[in-house]
C-alpha cells in the first residue's frame, strides 16, 4: 500500500505526523514492513482468504438501528453476549456519491452496523439472542457476515 495513501487516512491526519514521522513508527511494527525507500507498506504474512473466512465468521451485520445509534450504545447492546472488537456504523450514501461504491451497496442501502466480535461462537450467539424479527417495523436485525453452508462430498463411483 502506498504510503501516500495511509497518510490520508483522517485519524492518521489528526495526528499531524510527517511522512518521516509515519515510516519511523510503522517500522518498529511486527505484523508490517516499509519499503527500503519509504514509499510503501506490506504485511509481513499475507493476507490470505482463509484468514478472511476466519474474519467474517467473527463479524455480525445489524439492521434496522435506531437513527440516534452511536459506537457506545451499540457496544452495550452488542456486549451482552461476547466481548466486542470492533463496531463500524455504515451510512447510506447517494448512488451518485463519488465515494458510494458497487461494494457498499452489496451490505445494505440502509444505515447499519458491523460489528467484530472475538469468536464466531459469541457471533453466532449475537444472532441467536439479539435478531428481533418479532418487531417487523422496529425489532434489530442480525445476521452473521458469513454465511455458512453445508457442504458435501461426492464420489464417483
Amino acid at each position: 500500500v502506498p504510503l501516500s495513501v495511509i497518510s490520508s487516512w483522517k485519524k492518521i491526519k489528526s495526528l499531524g505526523a510527517t511522512n518521516q514521522m509515519l515510516v519511523k513508527a510503522l517500522r518498529t511494527s511486527t505484523k508490517l514492513i516499509v519499503s527500503d525507500d519509504g514509499k510503501k507498506v506490506r504485511r509481513r504474512q499475507p493476507f490470505t482468504e482463509k484468514h478472511k473466512e476466519e474474519l467474517q465468521s467473527r463479524m455480525i451485520i445489524a439492521e434496522n438501528l435506531p437513527e440516534d445509534s452511536s459506537r457506545n450504545s451499540l457496544e452495550k447492546v452488542f456486549s451482552v453476549v461476547g466481548s466486542v472488537k470492533n463496531i463500524k456504523i455504515c451510512h447510506p450514501q447517494e448512488p451518485s456519491s463519488a465515494r458510494a461504491s458497487k461494494s457498499d451497496t452489496l451490505v445494505s442501502n440502509k444505515m447499519h452496523a458491523l460489528v467484530e466480535y472475538e469468536t464466531s461462537q459469541q457471533a453466532e450467539k449475537a444472532v441467536e439472542k439479539l435478531n428481533d424479527e418479532r418487531n417487523w417495523r422496529k425489532g434489530l436485525r442480525v445476521r452473521t457476515v458469513l454465511r455458512r453452508s453445508v457442504r458435501t462430498q461426492c464420489s464417483i463411483s
